[in-house]
């Protein structure tokens, strides 16, 4: 009988190999999706012109981000509102001149949306800023600090922080106030 066996566990041996050889690198091939996907996002989200929040600290986010303390949707600001205080590029180098030359002669800066809600998904920024009183670092950090756009979210907008937020706020959880 001790044949049979060291038989039988010499067999099994290979086959347990190859189930742990497949299940580390199904996880690493996760892994390398989950990075490689952040990445590909990352370029995507490379704005046009090299913000400057840090040097705009003083200002309240809703002079240039009409709607964010008094309508239901943000939004990113037109050119026309850098234009209000800047009659030309605040930055000098090469690439920001050749941007801002082209606003001026289109009217328009595409800026790339860092954070947005799924359609499904009614958020209200109204709600938040005026009545609830959440400062704007809240869900999206610590902008004014910036020198430069993040390539990604400081903060991810995610059903699970606002979750956790509004059970430490003792709001609503209940899926139809935010789910249509």
């Amino acid at each position: 009988m001790n044949t049979v066996e060291t038989t039988d566990n010499a067999q099994e041996r290979p086959a347990r190999r190859k189930s742990l050889t497949v299940i580390l690198f199904s996880i690493l091939g996760l892994l390398v999706g989950f990075w490689g996907y952040r990445a590909v996002e990352a370029l995507q989200l490379t704005q046009p012109y090299k913000f400057n929040h840090a040097a705009h600290y003083t200002m309240d986010c809703a002079i240039c981000h009409s709607g964010a303390r008094s309508e239901v949707h943000s939004g990113l600001p037109p050119f026309s509102t850098c234009q209000k205080c800047h009659a030309t590029s605040p930055l000098k180098d090469k690439e920001a001149l050749k941007v801002w030359q082209e606003a001026t002669a289109t009217g328009e800066l595409r800026w790339r949306k860092l954070a947005s809600t799924p359609d499904h998904v009614y958020f209200s920024h109204l709600r938040h800023t005026k009545f609830a009183k959440l400062e704007c670092q809240t869900c999206h950090g610590d902008m004014a600090t910036r020198k430069s756009p993040p390539m990604l979210p400081m903060k991810r907008v995610s059903m699970k922080a606002c979750r956790d937020c509004h059970r430490e706020k003792h709001q609503s959880t209940d899926c139809a106030r935010c789910h249509r």
